[in-house]
């Protein structure tokens, strides 16, 4: 029988440390796995207990705590945001690299800038974007999630569509609220979620549960 998902919780959060100290009562534990916990990904279960000092079912109950379905979705979800570090990182080297050839960065921002904008505008759709301002109008409520990199996008629309309409909300802080945030939607609402390749995890995770929902939702 699938396991029924839970909310992803953040380390951080007081509510979630006070229950992570119970599952970990030494305190050299405790430390330890919040440390390996970012190596993660190069563990078994098994392994990790021992490096940590833990045994293999309470790195499984870790994870399960955290929301995730299993160790194997904890290291899965690690992965890609590694692969999204590395990403960032070569983007960041091989502008530094240009920037040594005698190449202007800023000159190379406007070119990708302007590549962009001519793609968008080759591939737009008029119907699409006439249909989404009708839905804006027509919807009891408009979300607007932007999270980590699209975080100052989705703050922007929200600002600027919120001097047009007045059920505007902007979603972009606080994981371990997320989904309270969303639990009164319905299929009268809209929902908008802004994301970059590699995408967010949570972003995604919020679209599809609005699909389950039934509400209306555009990705850009």
């Amino acid at each position: 029988m699938k396991r029924k998902r839970t909310e992803r919780k953040s380390v951080g959060n007081g509510g979630g440390e006070n229950r992570i100290k119970k599952l970990f009562k030494d305190e050299n534990a405790l430390k330890n796995i919040k440390y390996f916990s970012k190596k993660a990904t190069f563990f078994t279960a098994a392994n990790l207990g021992k490096v940590v000092g833990v045994s293999e079912s309470t790195v499984v109950r870790f994870a399960d705590f955290l929301g995730y379905e299993g160790y194997p979705a904890l290291q899965k979800d690690l992965q890609n945001r590694i692969k999204n570090k590395l990403s960032t990182v070569n983007r960041l080297k091989k502008s530094i690299n240009t920037a040594n050839s005698g190449e202007s960065i800023l000159y190379e921002v406007f070119r990708n800038d302007m590549k962009n904008i001519q793609n968008t505008m080759d591939n737009i759709s008029k119907e699409s974007f006439n249909k989404l301002i009708e839905e804006m109008l027509n919807a009891d409520s408009v979300y607007i999630v932007g999270l980590r990199t699209a975080t100052s996008l989705a703050y922007f629309m929200g600002y600027i569509l919120h001097l047009i309409l007045r059920n505007v909300t902007t979603i972009t802080f606080g994981v371990s609220d997320l989904f309270e945030r969303l639990i009164n939607i319905n299929e009268k609402d809209l929902i908008i979620g802004i994301t970059f390749p590699r995408y967010t995890l949570q972003t995604v995770e919020i679209m599809e549960y609005a699909k389950k929902k039934g509400e209306l939702r555009v990705f850009i």
